[in-house]
């Protein structure tokens, strides 16, 4: 296992997935890139409705405060690594899409992601990042409850 993808979003679960990423890094002598997501929730106004100007602005403020708070979280968990093969990668978008696309392009042999543990119709109508990624992905995926 030359190079695993730990996802991380701050959660008690992706927090149990760190130390497991931990474990199996130092055993295997793994890269690992600890990946973060900042899910940039779509605007879909009602037709008609009016869309106030500053909205763009404070949505691009707001945007960069929770991506330097990313960057903070993930520079904190590399330290947490006694090797030297870590790198972080904090990127925008929708987490499943945005984990999927650096799986399937960056030469893992692994990825490590806590559950969210939905159950009942939250999870048949919302699915969970964990399950789109484990059925989509062309590597093992690893998570960690």
């Amino acid at each position: 296992m030359k190079k695993i993808l730990l996802a991380i979003d701050g959660s008690e679960t992706s927090l149990k997935a760190l130390e497991k990423a931990i474990e199996i890094a130092k055993v295997f002598d793994s890269k690992v890139v600890i990946m973060s997501v900042v899910y940039e929730q779509p605007i879909y106004p009602m037709p008609g409705a009016i869309i106030p100007p500053d909205l763009a602005e404070t949505r691009k403020e707001t945007l960069n405060i929770l991506l330097d708070s990313t960057r903070k979280m993930t520079k904190h968990l590399k330290e947490k690594f006694t090797q030297n093969k870590v790198e972080t990668r904090e990127v925008v978008g929708r987490p499943s899409d945005e984990i999927l696309k650096e799986v399937n392009s960056g030469d893992y042999d692994l990825v490590i992601l806590g559950s969210r543990g939905l159950t009942g119709v939250k999870r048949v109508l919302l699915g969970t990042v964990s399950g789109k990624v484990a059925n989509n992905s062309e590597v093992s995926v690893l998570i960690v409850k």
